[in-house]
């Protein structure tokens, strides 16, 4: 599923999301592709789904028109793309 899709099917709140593919540009992860686990109910809950939050699952909102990652900030995700690897399903 495309950004654009989870934006519209999910406005102005949380969700949680699993990488199926992305890009890298500079110091960023750009998300391409993604599969929704589930919507968040608020602030409090996002925060507590991301600190759960593993491997290729984040959680954004979606008030942002471009979803992206500073890579800087998550060094362990950082490796593991610069090994060109395809999260796939």
């Amino acid at each position: 599923m495309k950004w654009d899709e989870v934006r519209k099917l999910y406005p102005d709140q949380w969700v949680k999301l699993q990488i199926t593919n992305s890009h890298t540009d500079d110091f960023y992860l750009y998300i391409d592709e993604m599969k929704v686990i589930n919507p968040i109910e608020n602030d409090k809950a996002a925060t507590l789904e991301l600190t759960k939050s593993i491997g290729n699952n984040l959680v954004f909102h979606t008030s942002h028109d471009i979803i992206k990652t500073n890579l800087i900030k998550s060094m362990g995700l950082f490796r593991l793309i610069n090994k060109s690897v395809d999260f796939g399903d």
